[in-house]
């Protein structure tokens, strides 16, 4: 009989949770994971129209970030916690949204883990 891992609660949220020019990405996903965590996975950056790289490698066209959350809500109309620290736990970048979408969901699990754990 396999055990099963105890997990946070994950909620969607419906608009980006971190990035200064998400004005001008196409493509984002967003987790709150318990009290504890949000993981926010943005893309497809487009300033002025032309598809650039959110940093380095040069084909990094997709990033996630994973970031510290109080157990206060932000001051919104989501589930969205109020980030504690906007240095980054952690950040990977991809060059494909299917990475990227991968990606997301592999923090999540990891993050969901950690959380369920405190």
């Amino acid at each position: 009989m396999s055990k099963r891992r105890a997990t946070a609660k994950r909620v969607e949220i419906d608009h980006a949770g971190h990035c200064i020019g998400i004005k001008d990405c196409r493509f984002f996903l967003h987790t709150q994971v318990g009290n504890a965590y949000r993981v926010s996975t943005v893309g497809d950056y487009r300033p002025l129209g032309h598809k650039r790289p959110l940093g380095l490698p040069a084909d990094s066209f997709y990033e996630t970030m994973v970031f510290r959350t109080s157990p206060q809500q932000e001051v919104t109309d989501c589930e969205c916690r109020a980030v504690a620290d906007w240095n980054e736990l952690t950040c990977e970048r991809y060059a494909t949204e299917a990475a990227a979408r991968a990606g997301h969901a592999a923090m999540v699990r990891k993050y969901a883990r950690r959380a369920a754990a405190k």
